[in-house]
């Protein structure tokens, strides 16, 4: 039987190794050391592998407690945010997991800076030294808001090794301590959530270009018409992709027809075509679009378009993009295989176009939303897969104009063709923004 993911693991995990997240101390890395909670890989497991210390695992595992107290870790959040949830994964230690976990957080201004960097030196087999306890101490982290409050967790099988426990608080947190009760090994930690950043910072002042998409300047990812290789919200990752399940892939239509046609200009005829909306972190006007099928090199999208809107006092939970007008910013363009596409002015993208009432052709490879981008191969009776890691740059919002504030729950509505909830080319399904605020967002069609 699948298991049902809840809603805000489609959000960004706030504690990606590639943000990076930072191990502050560590009470006993025995075994396998913190660092392996936040990779981005499934766990793995090997029967043959020992070391010096004993078996290999691929996670943080602590050695059999022979003193009072329990196991603990600090971590810096590689993205500072609202946690919505924690996907706590026991994958492999099936008799040596931890039975109860806790989770606290805090919000800090400033690093941590009682002990130097934690893994300048190795420390798988190894524990905290007095000195080093003594000094995590001064922060007092057994004192920090309790968001986990102690929980079960069951044994590495595959049927049961995976837990979600939903976190039911509106603050920004910067810095989480996992609590070992009192010992032993979880293979991964997903901590989920809305990312929250100076926006001040990041658009006062400077006059050059910022990635709005990026989910470390708060992309998102809302909604698609299809997901079944992965969501929208790989696009908004960090760098470029490691393989082709690090992006979105649209399944090839069962539908789609016997033989396909091109019309007078070489375009392949297509019933449809498949779409995303993406969430900008910061509204702007835009100047730079990359798009990347790195990787997709027999499923890339034929042709993508882009469009935008922008809809500042919408709540998103109630969002309809087929309700808000989308302005065009980029007509039907190719893309090739396996390469890093790029857009500005001279190629079509529009740069200086304000959003403005538009025609709305759902279902179309056409034009697209602005607050939000969407990327996606097909739609109806069409095939197409394609990888999309899509990044635009827009221009800083004029001096004075309000930034937008943080980042509220998520909604979204289901579609009977679609088990993970994105909804399809009838009925579209969205992330947006809560509550009235500036809300930017880019619709992105592709066909293949």
């Amino acid at each position: 039987q699948v298991q049902a993911l809840p809603d805000w693991t489609r959000l960004p995990q706030l504690n990606s190794e590639r943000a990076p997240t930072k191990t502050i101390f560590a009470t006993d890395e025995w075994f396998a050391t913190c660092d392996n909670l936040n990779r981005q890989e499934e766990p793995k497991f090997d029967p043959d592998a020992f070391d010096n210390e004993g078996k290999v695992m691929d996670g943080w595992e602590s050695r059999r407690r022979r003193e009072a107290g329990h196991d603990w870790c600090i971590m810096k959040l590689g993205l500072s945010g609202v946690i919505r949830g924690f996907e706590v994964n026991t994958a492999f230690f099936t008799g040596n997991q931890v039975p109860r976990v806790s989770i606290q957080a805090a919000c800090l201004s400033s690093d941590i800076s009682v002990l130097p960097e934690w893994n300048h030196k190795p420390r798988k087999g190894t524990k905290a030294s007095p000195e080093e306890h003594a000094a995590i101490a001064q922060i007092k982290s057994d004192e920090w808001e309790t968001i986990l409050a102690m929980s079960t967790l069951q044994p590495g099988y595959a049927d049961v090794c995976r837990h979600f426990f939903k976190v039911d608080s509106e603050k920004r947190w910067t810095h989480i301590r996992i609590n070992y009760l009192p010992d032993g090994g979880i293979a991964r930690i997903r901590c989920y959530g809305e990312v929250q950043v100076d926006r001040e910072a990041l658009t006062g002042g400077s006059t050059g270009a910022i990635d709005l998409l990026s989910a470390q300047n708060g992309g998102l990812g809302l909604m698609a018409s299809n997901s079944h290789y992965g969501t929208p919200q790989n696009m908004l990752g960090f760098g470029r992709a490691f393989n082709m399940g690090d992006g979105w892939e649209t399944a090839r239509n069962p539908n789609r027809p016997p033989m396909f046609k091109t019309d007078a200009n070489g375009m392949m005829e297509l019933p449809g075509s498949d779409w995303c909306i993406l969430q900008l972190g910061v509204p702007g006007m835009p100047e730079k679009l990359e798009v990347d099928t790195l990787h997709f090199k027999g499923n890339y999208p034929e042709s993508f378009t882009l469009e935008g809107c922008y809809a500042p006092t919408v709540d998103r939970t109630k969002f309809d993009p087929d309700a808000v007008s989308w302005t065009p910013l980029m007509p039907r363009t190719r893309l090739t295989a396996s390469a890093m596409h790029t857009f500005e002015k001279s190629s079509g993208l529009a740069v200086d176009r304000e959003p403005r009432a538009a025609p709305h052709l759902p279902g179309r490879g056409g034009e697209q939303d602005t607050l939000v981008w969407s990327a996606r191969g097909q739609e109806q009776g069409v095939s197409c897969e394609e990888f999309f890691v899509c990044r635009s740059w827009r221009r800083q919002s004029a001096p004075g104009s309000k930034a937008p504030p943080h980042l509220a729950d998520i909604g979204h509505c289901t579609s009977p063709r679609d088990p993970f909830g994105h909804g399809d080319g009838r009925k579209r399904a969205v992330w947006a923004t809560q509550g009235p605020r500036h809300r930017s967002s880019h619709r992105l069609f592709f066909s293949s």
